[in-house]
């Protein structure tokens, strides 16, 4: 009795990992807000702009063309992180487009870093499709970071995303 339920239990808990861990990026915050203070228009262009927040600052150049949307830029962390923490454990950043009303209708994962110092320049280069309905978009985050020295290292987990 005891073996039949440990094994439902074990099965329920691997079905239900995999159906959450295949979720598409690109349905990530789909119908969510972003706050304004963080949106970027999407007609036309830029060149070295920069996105910052008190986590980290991201420094990116793009062109559209007829929905074709190229990025390329790079992620730093704040000088708080490189200063108070060593090992940036892991940091996903995404790309969000959004509408008029600013709400996320698709998302593309910009990079992925895993065991890196903080202080590193972390880097990406995208092509993207822009969808029919996006009219600006905007980027979400969310890390971990391990306290620098000999001390206890414990985790700090930080993010945006949008609400």
């Amino acid at each position: 009795m005891i073996k039949t339920r440990q094994l439902l239990i074990l099965v329920s808990t691997l079905l239900l990992a995999t159906l959450f861990g295949c979720q598409s990026t690109s349905t990530f915050y789909r119908g969510l807000a972003v706050a304004p203070e963080y949106i970027v228009p999407i007609p036309g262009g830029a060149t070295n702009e920069r996105w910052e927040t008190f986590d980290l600052s991201i420094v990116f150049s793009y062109t559209e063309n007829n929905r074709k949307f190229d990025i390329t830029g790079k992620t730093r962390m704040s000088e708080h992180y490189q200063m108070n923490y060593g090992t940036l454990t892991r940091l996903d950043v995404y790309l969000l487009f959004l509408d008029h009303n600013l709400r996320v209708v698709k998302t593309a994962r910009l990079h992925t870093t895993t065991n890196s110092d903080t202080e590193s320049v972390m880097p990406f280069d995208q092509s993207l499709t822009i969808p029919d309905d996006a009219a600006s978009f905007s980027f979400a985050y969310d890390g971990v970071a391990l306290e620098s020295g000999d001390k206890k290292r414990s985790p700090h987990f930080f993010w945006l995303r949008p609400k």
